[in-house]
């Protein structure tokens, strides 16, 4: 049976939390912006977003749009099936 979101996004997060970055999970009832990742890090100086997504999962137009955001911005965003 696959893995939810939910249970890869934790354990992405916990793997990253042991590499050391500053980590947050967005919450789309928080965020005012539809298609923000699900995850923000910084890591050694360099922003990276993590879309979730189980192995069919795909990106929205809203996600995709926002990905195309931070690597304008000099950033990185990248979709995320497992650790």
């Amino acid at each position: 049976m696959p893995k939810s979101e939910a249970a890869i996004q934790a354990a992405i997060l916990q793997w990253l939390r042991l590499l050391g970055p500053a980590c947050w999970v967005i919450k789309a009832a928080v965020c005012n912006e539809r298609g923000v990742p699900d995850i923000l890090c910084c890591y050694k100086g360099r922003f990276v977003g993590f879309e979730v997504k189980t192995g069919k999962g795909r990106i929205s137009g809203p996600q995709r749009v926002q990905n195309k955001r931070i690597g304008a911005a000099g950033g990185r965003a990248v979709v995320v099936r497992s650790i």
